[in-house]
């Protein structure tokens, strides 16, 4: 039975519960629409709703402070850095650093982080939730939901086609149509205004 990824909002049950079809032979057309719609939410608000493990290498800031390109941040697994490119690392142990999750910036106690290109590479795992889980913003999760259903239902009745680009050995994405207004509107208070 096919299932939707471990990034994607939703499992393939909630999406049936949802679309008020039961197990269907349209399983795999259901799995691959709502991968690409979290993709797309994914997308336009530049960081990941679904947790996930992270690994980032940014230029150091030369200050206690460095923004992490996705957030919320819910653990961090590593943080390190490193005085010039030649270098080696030097791992931070965790009484050395603060984490401020819910804007994403992770703070030095001691010391700054050395203002050198590429020197510090934090490992950590951002989002709000893993699929599924009541974490994750239930506007969000209802306005993609309603969303997978529109092309589920338009699929169905040949409205739409879900295309398949071949990707060579990465395999193949579905063409879905980008988010309408309301899905655009839902996902605003959520876009990361940051680089």
């Amino acid at each position: 039975m096919p299932e939707t990824r471990t990034t994607t909002l939703f499992s393939l049950a909630t999406i049936r519960d949802h679309c008020r079809c039961g197990a269907t032979n349209h399983d795999a057309a259901l799995v691959r629409i709502a991968d690409r719609v979290s993709e797309c939410v994914d997308a336009h608000i530049r960081r990941p709703f679904v947790s996930r493990t992270i690994v980032e290498r940014r230029d150091g800031t030369g200050t206690q402070q460095l923004p992490l390109r996705a957030f919320p941040v819910q653990s961090i697994t590593e943080a390190k850095y490193r005085l010039s490119l030649l270098d080696a690392w030097t791992v931070a142990g965790p009484t050395e650093y603060e984490l401020d999750g819910v804007r994403g910036y992770l703070y030095l106690t001691q010391w700054h982080w050395p203002r050198v290109i590429q020197g510090a590479e934090v490992t950590y795992v951002a989002g709000f939730g893993a699929k599924d889980a009541a974490s994750l913003p239930a506007d969000v999760v209802g306005a993609a939901l309603d969303f997978v259903k529109f092309v589920y239902d338009r699929w169905k009745s040949d409205t739409v086609t879900l295309g398949s680009l071949n990707l060579s050995a990465a395999g193949s994405a579905v063409v879905v149509p980008g988010l309408p207004k309301d899905v655009l509107d839902t996902l605003e208070p959520y876009v990361k205004r940051r680089l």
